[in-house]
């Protein structure tokens, strides 16, 4: 670890001033370039989930020469909670956000409620009927140029005003590639979700945090994890691209355990960094028939990210194991 003096931001503003705007091709601005309505916050919007409480920043201390984050909000056919999670958004004390919001093949095109809330964002209609979180979000990669890091976000995540910058911050404190936030329960941002996960020897997921655990700062210092989810990733472009992105095959339920393990095969570092905080929705059974994921394919995904990440000496090993506590569980 690098020891820095002074405001971490500074020092990644001569990192990478030279990224300082990005260029969004062939996609639609949700509204006019300057526009006169105020961006709504989460707490004007009726019956929306406000963003995880947290102490009042200094926004003026941020620098104009951060480097340049693209927020890729993946929708498809998205309810009510779509513009808590765009607002949030437009809230981020971060200096230098975009926003590409990738439609993932809704029956309705959902400019005009991005326009509403976020008009400064691009909206790009996804192609084909139906490319999943992983298919859609790597479209970005041929839409954006000159980002330095991407935070691909479900439709259903309400970041904390300052989430944004804090899990760039720790990006380049730690020399991580990939960063999570601390996901909280939008019923009750005191309840725990995950803060950041890891596997057992079969691809099984676990979170570590009990059902119901309040957040009492217990799981709050920064460190490495086998992954964190794609509800709201931070991840460097370079690495994004080098991996050829999330694997669309692995959709739904593994696409980011996916991305993680290639990366740590590839060296990288994966954090979490529980002070960003993010409050998720869980909409997955609020959405249309069909689009929400079945048990099926979530465990048919997970056993081809297992086949597929891991070494072959370890698959001899695992395999067997496997097939043995398939057939206890199936007596």
């Amino acid at each position: 670890m690098v020891g820095w003096s002074g405001s971490l931001l500074t020092r990644i503003r001569k990192i990478a001033n030279y990224c300082k705007h990005p260029v969004v091709f062939g996609v639609t601005r949700a509204g006019p370039l300057f526009s006169s309505h105020p961006m709504i916050q989460p707490d004007d919007l009726d019956g929306s989930i406000p963003p995880p409480e947290l102490d009042e920043q200094d926004r003026s201390a941020a620098p104009a020469g951060a480097p340049a984050v693209v927020a890729v909000v993946v929708t498809r056919n998205p309810g009510r909670f779509f513009e808590a999670a765009l607002a949030a958004l437009a809230d981020q004390d971060y200096p230098e956000l975009s926003v590409l919001v990738v439609d993932a093949g809704s029956s309705e095109d959902p400019t005009t409620r991005v326009a509403a809330v976020l008009p400064g964002a691009f909206v790009h209609r996804a192609a084909g009927a139906h490319p999943g979180f992983g298919g859609a979000a790597n479209e970005a990669l041929g839409l954006v140029a000159g980002a330095t890091l991407f935070v691909a976000c479900h439709d259903d995540v309400v970041l904390a005003p300052d989430a944004v910058r804090l899990m760039v911050e720790e990006a380049y404190r730690s020399n991580a590639a990939i960063v999570g936030p601390k996901l909280v329960s939008a019923n009750d941002p005191e309840v725990l979700l995950e803060v950041g996960r890891s596997i057992d020897r079969l691809g099984g997921s676990h979170t570590g945090i009990e059902p119901g655990e309040l957040d009492q700062e217990q799981h709050d210092a920064v460190r490495d994890v086998f992954y964190v989810s794609s509800a709201a990733m931070l991840v460097r472009t370079d690495l994004f691209e080098a991996l050829g992105g999330f694997d669309p095959e692995t959709f739904p339920g593994s696409e980011d355990l996916d991305l993680c393990w290639r990366a740590r095969l590839a060296g990288a570092r994966v954090v979490v960094a529980p002070d960003a905080r993010a409050a998720h929705i869980e909409a997955a059974n609020d959405r249309r028939p069909g689009d929400a994921p079945t048990i099926r394919d979530v465990a048919r995904n997970r056993v081809r990210v297992v086949l597929t990440n891991y070494s072959r000496s370890s698959l001899v090993r695992v395999v067997p194991a496997a097939g043995a506590l398939a057939m206890v569980e199936a007596i």
